[in-house]
């Protein structure tokens, strides 16, 4: 995501694991069952005030080649029977 959407490496996640992004910055995805569904390429991406560098909300968009790859890697942690929720973090 740092190289598709151009974010921060903070912002994905902090150094210490307790705040990143999450399943419900972005908007455009849905789980339904064991399947990922991106609604609109390029996918748009919210960035919260918290993991911003300047404390101010944005949003940027993913890259339709990222897109694919955010989808496998989530579909891969649903085989794995994890739950993710709005608030499951992106990483793992």
């Amino acid at each position: 995501m740092i190289a598709f959407a151009g974010l921060r490496i903070e912002t994905i996640g902090n150094y210490d694991g307790t705040d990143g992004l999450i399943m419900s910055d972005l908007p455009e995805l849905t789980v339904e069952g064991d399947r990922v569904k991106i609604l609109k390429r390029p996918m748009m991406v919210k960035v919260r005030a918290t993991l911003s560098k300047h404390r101010r909300p944005y949003f940027t968009f993913l890259a339709s080649e990222r897109c694919d790859y955010l989808q496998e890697y989530l579909e891969s942690r649903l085989r794995a029977e994890e739950l993710l929720e709005p608030h499951t973090c992106l990483r793992p």
